[in-house]
């Protein structure tokens, strides 16, 4: 048994319905909410990423096991829990809802696949027999919220109470979190790593970043450009602030794509690239802001 087969309870029944409870007060996205219920009613609650992409509606294992540890981040919040250590030195953070198992090679069942936390599986099952009623248990469509009156039933049957936080998020264009200084320094840290990258593939680096135009760089080689948004993280999840304007951008231009460089001021640090049509189908969009005018 490896450290990510290890099936080792980390959270009770009681305890993992109530994480589902608080994340379903602040809002699950529907293809969360999905991707859950899904791998709960496969056989023998294992499900491959492949076979999950298919029936969420995801593009492709990158997509699903970036969502999929974004749904058990949130959830790992909930219960104060963090996975690992690891030996890969990365959180992991899937381990929350499940173990894994290898495929078999050079066969068709040759796929990883996860194996969801039997504590989670009574949860989810419990939670929807309690109430039948509430349809982001069984037709998730779009990002749900619970009543309060609900709410409170759930967490007495818990007998449970955890606490979100009031989350405080300074919007920049490359940077996230509340310290003018961090973010300056991971902006920087970014930027610097995307250039040195596109640099030694042999492309033309021009700065764009001060024209307000959607992207940071052109980038061209050969006749090709590219328009290059650069978007800087101080950890390793692939979460950030984007303005109107770069979505924009995204949604318009054929040339755009997406650098994301996670741990960017670390030597951790890990850059993946996103072309517009990725980044449209991998990322979904949540208004965190909006701007009041008298009329």
């Amino acid at each position: 048994m490896d450290e990510f087969s290890d099936p080792k309870p980390i959270a009770t029944v009681e305890q993992f319905k109530a994480a589902l409870l608080a994340r379903g007060r602040i809002g699950i996205p529907a293809k969360h909410l999905a991707m859950l219920i899904s791998h709960c009613r496969a056989p023998n609650h294992t499900i491959s990423t492949v076979q999950l992409a298919k029936e969420v509606g995801y593009p492709g294992n990158k997509t699903v096991n970036l969502q999929y540890g974004t749904l058990a981040h949130n959830i790992a919040k909930e219960l104060h829990h963090t996975p690992g250590p690891f030996s890969t030195g990365d959180p992991h953070w899937w381990r929350t809802l499940a173990s894994g198992k290898d495929g078999i090679p050079k066969t068709s069942d040759r796929f990883y696949k996860w194996i969801m936390r039997p504590e989670l599986v009574q949860a989810v099952q419990e939670v929807q027999k309690m109430f039948p009623r509430w349809k982001w248990l069984t037709h998730p469509r779009s990002k749900q919220h619970l009543d309060d009156h609900e709410t409170q039933q759930l967490l007495k049957s818990a007998s449970l109470l955890l606490k979100t936080p009031p989350v405080s998020v300074k919007i920049s264009g490359g940077g996230f979190g509340s310290n003018p200084e961090q973010i300056r320094l991971v902006e920087q840290a970014a930027c610097k790593a995307v250039k040195k990258h596109f640099e030694q593939l042999g492309y033309k680096v021009v700065s764009r970043e001060k024209e307000n135009l959607g992207y940071d760089f052109d980038v061209s080689r050969n006749g090709r450009m590219l328009h290059i948004e650069v978007k800087g993280v101080s950890s390793s999840l692939l979460k950030f602030p984007i303005t109107e304007n770069e979505v924009h951008c995204a949604r318009s231009d054929s040339k755009f794509q997406l650098a994301i460089v996670t741990n960017a001021t670390t030597p951790r640090r890990k850059m993946q690239i996103f072309t517009r049509k990725e980044f449209l189908k991998t990322f979904e969009l949540t208004p965190i802001a909006y701007f009041a005018e008298a009329v």
